[in-house]
């Protein structure tokens, strides 16, 4: 599934029915590997991910949610944490039991993690940069503000040159617009070795810097033998 940006919420609030069209159903995503054996796991929230070489989606942990846990584990990092795990873009009081679940705390502040779910683990974990137009209890409490190093600089000093000095050249990439004319600009860029898809809703006011960002981390595509 795509990640909705902060701009589509707020200015088209039908957003989710239309940009799940034509998408696969989730219960067909097959389950992530989890890290190899003797990998690497990191913390972003602790260590700079670009520190690490040779790193994929499957070793990354954000507050300790990562790729291949289930919605059990997923939980109880979350309470561990004073968090819940909310229906993404309703965040009603019901613990999430579906395919798209935000994490916010008891106050519903989520500071901008998203677990996509298939046959209850964890496939996919998105983080969204909290944009300048967002409510200051959110933008203090952004995930993106306890990042470090050159991960910090791709979620809160965002450009496309930065995006391709740090990940290089994508595998390739989704315009939105190819869905719905109205999303003009909007594009994800996809690195299927690494597990990572890099969501940019360009922001038409300001500076490239302040684009919606939502970057998903996923399993990385298998290698092919030649």
């Amino acid at each position: 599934m795509q990640p909705v940006s902060w701009r589509q919420k707020m200015l088209v609030p039908t957003i989710l029915s239309i940009f799940f069209v034509g998408a696969e159903p989730v219960l067909t995503t097959p389950l992530p590997k989890v890290a190899t054996r003797g990998a690497e796991r990191v913390e972003i929230t602790k260590k700079d991910l670009f520190e690490v070489k040779n790193w994929d989606g499957t070793q990354v942990d954000v507050l300790g949610f990562h790729l291949g846990m289930t919605r059990q584990e997923a939980n109880v990092i979350a309470h561990r944490n004073g968090l819940n795990l909310l229906i993404a873009d309703v965040r009603g009081s019901a613990t999430c039991s579906g395919e798209k679940c935000e994490v916010c705390d008891a106050k519903v502040i989520c500071p901008g993690i998203i677990l996509d779910f298939s046959q209850d683990h964890v496939v996919g974990v998105e983080v969204s940069r909290i944009p300048e137009y967002g409510a200051l209890v959110v933008r203090r409490a952004a995930i993106t503000k306890q990042f470090k190093g050159k991960t910090d600089l791709l979620f809160n000093h965002y450009s496309n040159d930065l995006r391709l000095k740090l990940l290089g050249h994508e595998d390739s990439r989704e315009l939105s617009s190819d869905k719905n004319p109205l999303y003009q600009g909007m594009v994800t860029y996809k690195y299927l070795r690494l597990g990572v898809k890099v969501f940019v809703s360009p922001n038409p006011h300001g500076p490239e810097s302040t684009s919606d960002l939502v970057v998903t981390f996923v399993a990385p595509a298998p290698q092919t033998q030649n």
